[in-house]
Formats: C-alpha cells, structure tokens, sequence
C-alpha cells in the first residue's frame, strides 16, 4: 500500500493538509483561536428590477391622475445612468472584498529541479540529482500557516540537499504565530477593511439615489408649475382676443373710439410676449424632466409624450401647515439613526482603527513557533522525522511603526471632526428647509388671498365696464393683476412642495 501512495503524492499531500485542518477546527471549537472571518451579513442590497419605459408608463402613469411625483421618483430610481455607475462602484467594492479573501485561498507549490554539480568531497568528479517537493498551503485569518506535502530526493545529493530515503518524505509544516500578527495581521485586516468598504458603498449608493432622486423631483415639479403658468398666459391671451374682436366690433358701430382699440391691440401683444415666453419655459422644463426619466432607448419619445401625462389641477397636492418643532425633533433623530452621509462615519472611523490595531503590531516583538513533523519511507529512510523550534525579531528602533500609528491615530481624530461638520451641517440644513416649508406656506396663503381679491374686484371692474363706468385700461390691468396674483400662488405651491421633497429626502422617507 506504501508504494501505491508513493506514485500519488499530490494525493497524498492533500490528505495530510485536510488531516491538518481537521484537528485545527476540533481545537477552535474548544478555544475559538481560527474564528476569524468577518460578518457580510449587514451588507444586503435589493437588485434593481429591470423595465423599460413602456412597461413603466403602462403600469403607473395614469391617464386620469397623469404623471404623479412618486412614478418619477421611482423611474428615476431604476434608470438614471448616475445610479447605474454608483451600482457598478458597489459591484467593484464587491470585488475589491472578494481579492482580499483571496489571501486565503489554498495554494499549491511545487519545486522540481535537476542538479549537475562538483563534488565537495571529490573535486573535478561530477554529481547528478533530482530534487521534487510539492505541497498544499492556506493561511488562516488568525494567522497560522498551513502546509503539507511530499518530497523525494534521487542520485548523489549536495550538502544543501536532505536524504529522505528511496520512498520520499511526506511532512506537514505549522507555523504559529505567539506575538506579532496573532490574529492582527495585513490580510485579516485587509479584508475587514474591504468588509467595511463595501459597506461604505452601499451608503454612497443609497446617498446617490436620494440625490438623483431630490434633483428629479425638484425638475417635476418646475415642469407642474411651468405648465401652470403657461395655462394662465394662454387664458389671458384667449381672454384678449375676444375683447378685441368686441371692441372692433363697437368701434365699427361708432360706440368706441379708434384708439381704444389700437390699446387692445398692445395688451393682446403682451400676453402673447408673455405666453411666448412661459412656452419657452415649459419647453425648458419638459426637456430637464425627459433627461431626468432615463431611458436606454435613444428614442423613446419621453419628449413628445409628456404634455400627455400632465396631472390635472385638481390632483396636485394642496400646501398644508406643518407643527415645525415636532419635525424638526423626528428630522434630527432621522439623520442621525438613517442619513447615508452621517452613517458613513462610523465606518470610516472603523477602518481607522484596524490602521492603529495593526500599526500597534509592530512595537510587538515577533515570535513564531514552527513544527514540521515528517516521515521518511523506503530504503534509507529514518521513519518518523522531526523539526521544531521558534523564530524571533525585536524591534531595536520602530521609527516606522511610530510614524504609520501617528497617521492612524490622527485619521481617527479627523474622521470625529468630519462627522460633527457634517452633522452640523445637515442639522443647519433641515432647520432652513423647515423654515423654508413655514415661508412658502405663508407666502402661498397670502398669494392666495390676494388672488381671490383680485378676482372679485376683476368682476367687479368688469361689470363697471359693461356699464360704461369703467375703462378698458382699468379692465386689462385688473385682469393682469388677477393672473399675476396666481401666478405667485403657482410659484409658491412649486416652492413649498421642493421644500417638502427636501425634508423628505434628508430625512431619508423617500
């Protein structure tokens, strides 16, 4: 049976390191010294789902409710191509934590050699050897090295070369470390540094679609109000041409004098200057929103379709009063326990301290202890071979351990005072977004108010009008009164509402 192993020792060198492993896990059950691998398990994010837009407008846009804000946000959310690259950065993180681990992949080696050389003993007599080794090898995450293997030795060998008999030496090698890099060592450390990268990622992945997806509702509702606003300039307008079709019509009949209907003239031409150029704005608007939808087709037809899916005046959401304090008590925790850009810190923090951990090794003496039990088979062979012993370096100077735990250190430190910027930063922020929300909401009711004045006394002119004790000058001026009066109530719902997508988005409820 002996010999039959020895035309297999590839084998056989497997079976020796599997023997090894085996007794490596029965002792960390009983002291835990080989459990070191790190949790992946925090790390789980949703695969996006892949849609088209024909597909997505069948499935949410509504012809009655008409594009509302959540079936942008959510298209956004699956095709915007700033995602798609922030998804294949996860991706590379991913990869990045999966060549680390590689560190502790197992290895085969092997060393295959032939040998012609002089004799020590007898010189100008020449030698001839054959020398292989091959052997399986993994290291741990606590640090200890594995290998087992086989070698065998033929024809008169050197002094540098080892008899192990005609049958070959089959030997295991274990190499422990007891002070330096037990259990802290650049791989181990490495990998949980990536573990905390692709963490990291996740985040920025997240805060990239909160971004994308604030800068895409911002758009819609810029591209509601410009509708709006265009609407009212296409009613003012419609409204002054059929004055001046009455006033030519009374001029003609010698009620109206000529030059009354030359002014209606002039205020037609300003309401189609200002229609002009609240089309030229919707324009603007709708073709910020089309790039904002993403799509992968080139053409789609995002841009001709959009009038289409305009949601109606009576399905926007009206402006309401909000309790400040109370959402600014929420916002705060929210951005804290949920802010992508706050959580980010702490892991930034952690890998800092695996940089200190692992500068501290190096002001640690090192000492490792090596066992290399053998057995050497066949003729000349001794049986049961043995080698043990230890291996030490002590640090006489550590200048460059000193300087590598300094920078460890004051990354530590920094990465405290970024997160109380931040912090700070972003409490300011959701202060001024709420008062931002009070602002708006009170420049909507007093916009409102006004409005509603102005048409009572637009009715009011009107009718003096028709009655003769008015004047078509007072009338058109009424008029744009009223709609200017609306137009700010459109302005101020399309700033409240960007305000309270602000607060939405960080506070992190979109």
């Amino acid at each position: 049976m002996l010999a039959n192993r020895n035309k297999c020792p590839i084998c056989l060198s497997f079976l020796i390191l599997l023997g090894i492993l085996g007794g490596g896990l029965q002792a960390s059950a009983l002291n835990n010294p080989f459990k070191h691998k790190p949790d992946l398990s925090p790390v789980v994010l949703e695969s996006p789902q892949k849609t088209n837009m024909a597909e997505l407008t069948q499935l949410t846009i509504d012809a009655e409710k008409g594009l509302q804000l959540r079936d942008a946000l959510q298209w956004v959310k699956q095709t915007h191509p700033d995602l798609r690259l922030a998804r294949l950065k996860f991706q590379q993180a991913e990869a990045k934590l999966l060549a680390t681990q590689g560190a502790f992949d197992p290895k085969f080696l092997g060393d295959l050699y032939y040998k012609r050389y002089n004799s020590s003993t007898r010189p100008g007599i020449e030698r001839d050897s054959f020398v292989s080794d091959s052997a399986v090898s993994v290291l741990t995450r606590y640090g200890l090295m594995l290998e087992g293997g086989y070698r065998s030795a033929r024809g008169d060998l050197s002094s540098t070369v080892q008899p192990v008999g005609e049958g070959g030496e089959y030997y295991a090698n274990v190499i422990l470390p007891l002070l330096r890099y037990r259990g802290v060592n650049p791989f181990s450390i490495a990998e949980k540094k990536a573990v905390l990268a692709l963490k990291q990622a996740a985040l920025e992945l997240q805060e990239k679609e909160l971004a994308v997806q604030e800068k895409a509702g911002e758009i819609y509702w810029e591209w509601v109000a410009a509708k709006r606003l265009q609407q009212i300039s296409q009613q003012l307008l419609d409204l002054g041409k059929i004055r001046v079709a009455q006033v030519r019509k009374r001029v003609d009949a010698g009620d109206l004098p000529e030059i009354l209907f030359i002014e209606t003239q002039k205020e037609v031409q300003k309401r189609q200057a200002q229609l002009s150029k609240d089309t030229l704005s919707l324009q603007k608007a709708s073709i910020k929103l089309s790039l904002a939808l993403w799509n992968t087709q080139l053409n789609d037809g995002r841009l001709s379709v959009l009038p289409n899916w305009m949601p109606k005046e009576g399905k926007l959401p009206i402006p309401q009063s909000i309790e400040s304090a109370k959402m600014q008590e929420s916002g705060k925790l929210a951005l804290v326990r949920m802010n992508p850009q706050l959580l980010r810190f702490p892991l930034s923090q952690d890998i800092a301290k695996l940089e200190v951990d692992l500068a501290k090794q190096a002001f640690i003496p090192k000492l490792d202890a090596y066992v290399s039990p053998s057995v050497q088979t066949g003729a000349e062979g001794i049986g049961p071979a043995l080698k043990a012993g230890v291996k030490y370096e002590i640090p006489l100077r550590n200048r460059l351990g000193r300087g590598k735990l300094r920078i460890a250190e004051l990354d530590v430190l920094a990465v405290d005072i970024e997160y109380a910027l931040a912090y700070q930063s972003l409490t300011a922020r959701l202060e001024q977004v709420l008062a931002e929300i009070e602002g708006q909401y009170a420049i909507y009711l007093a916009s409102r108010d006004e409005w509603q004045t102005n048409q009572a006394l637009e009715r009011g002119e009107r009718i003096r009008f028709e009655m003769g004790d008015s004047t078509l000058f007072v009338l058109n001026i009424r008029e744009r009164e009223t709609a200017e009066a609306f137009r700010k109530v459109i302005e101020a719902e399309q700033a409240y509402h960007q305000a309270i997508l602000n607060y939405l988005v960080l506070t992190v409820q979109i």
